[in-house]
């Protein structure tokens, strides 16, 4: 695991398709990475940062950022492992809220090199929780050091070398530099 947050043997996300069914992902526990993270990518790709909610199966919440590198996205037939399960790709910020504490929504930001890029609130974000849980739980066990990632809106390409910080009311933050 990178020198990073000690949690989640298993992490697992989704994308929603256009009727709404969750497309799992997995991301390896190598792609844990901390806060002020130096992402290291190949040169030459577009990065991108899809700002997420890493919910841990015991409770706890975190922001994080799920970083892809989009023009190694696979086909409907290839899982999207190089894409998003390279090491340090999942920066992950410290300290959290509850998973009680997602009742109402709050505001998220992405900033990069300090300039607000993104926004919105966390207003579905319990509802897609949920069903990427039920959808993965149908066929694999999740367990309490386990991470559930919940997208807070679409993906962003990233400059390299600017840093880049996902901030969540209340659940505080994660910040890196792509390198």
């Amino acid at each position: 695991m990178s020198a990073g947050p000690q949690a989640g043997r298993t992490v697992v996300g989704a994308v929603f398709d256009a009727a709404g069914r969750p497309a799992l992902f997995l991301k390896p526990p190598s792609a844990l990475a901390g806060d002020g993270a130096d992402i290291s990518a190949p040169s030459g790709l577009v990065v991108e940062v899809v700002p997420c909610l890493a919910v841990s199966m015991g409770g706890s919440v975190r922001a994080a950022a799920d970083i892809t590198l989009p023009e190694l996205l696979p086909t409907l037939y290839r899982p999207p492992v190089r894409a998003k399960g390279r090491d340090g790709f999942l920066p992950v910020g410290g300290g959290g809220a509850s998973r009680q504490d997602l009742g109402s929504p709050v505001r998220w930001v992405v900033a990069i090199g300090g300039a607000v890029v993104a926004g919105g609130d966390t207003g579905r974000v319990l509802e897609y929780h949920r069903r990427i849980v039920e959808e993965a739980s149908s066929f694999m066990t999740l367990e309490d050091d386990d991470l559930v990632l919940v997208a807070l809106g679409p993906g962003i390409p990233v400059e390299r070398s600017r840093p880049v910080r996902v901030g969540v009311d209340g659940i505080g933050g994660v910040t890196f530099t792509g390198s």
